[in-house]
């Protein structure tokens, strides 16, 4: 049925509001159970991940060496932290280097990381060296740093190192995490805003 000099069909008005409460309730149902979002609240995971970001990750994907996951702690708060060994390996850092296995990772120097914090004194300007790490052809960049003292990963765990070692609270203070804790792994940044308020839209959907 028509409207009289309107155009519009009424009868099939209602049948839009429809589509979008069903594409309202997907959203929402893909939110709960297939990922999630958080936000990068400090630099302990740049350069990869910068203080500002937004993340998505996706739920109950068995976390792998190299991947950058999601975890809940008793303080229940989440931490970003990047698997670098799991269970049944030998972890040690020395002089700022990384040794699974008794088996150095790092490959070589990697550009010069630059980001800006927030602090008492307003917004300053960060830079570190870098390197890059390698392992079951997993590459990823590091600020290192840090000493850790040789262990062995129990069997069911991952041990997790923040990308930016020298500012990081990870398993060198908590120990590993049952894989269980892992809430998801990070697949893509959706958002990202310097606390100076600068947009950075070409980190968007980037992974370092």
């Amino acid at each position: 049925m028509t409207e009289a000099g309107g155009g519009r069909t009424t009868g099939a008005g209602w049948r839009g509001w429809v589509v979008a409460g069903a594409l309202l309730g997907a959203a929402l149902v893909l939110r709960t159970w297939v990922f999630g979002l958080v936000t990068v609240p400090t630099a302990s995971m740049a350069p990869t991940l910068l203080p500002g970001e937004i993340a998505l990750y996706w739920k109950f994907q068995e976390p792998a060496v190299g991947d950058v996951v999601v975890v809940d702690r008793d303080d229940g708060v989440l931490h970003i932290k990047r698997v670098v060994a799991i269970g049944g390996d030998e972890v040690e850092i020395s002089a700022g280097r990384l040794y699974v296995n008794g088996s150095p990772i790092r490959e070589a120097a990697g550009e010069a990381a630059r980001w800006e914090e927030e602090g008492v004194e307003g917004c300053r300007e960060r830079s570190a060296a870098t390197v890059i790490e390698a392992r079951e052809a997993r590459r990823w960049r590091v600020i290192p740093g840090g000493e850790h003292e040789r262990e062995r990963v129990p069997e069911g765990t991952i041990f997790l190192l923040g990308d930016h070692r020298p500012s990081s609270s990870d398993s060198r203070q908590w120990g590993a995490s049952p894989r269980q804790a892992a809430r998801g792994v990070v697949a893509s940044l959706v958002w990202s805003r310097s606390p100076c308020g600068d947009l950075r839209p070409d980190r968007v959907g980037s992974l370092e």
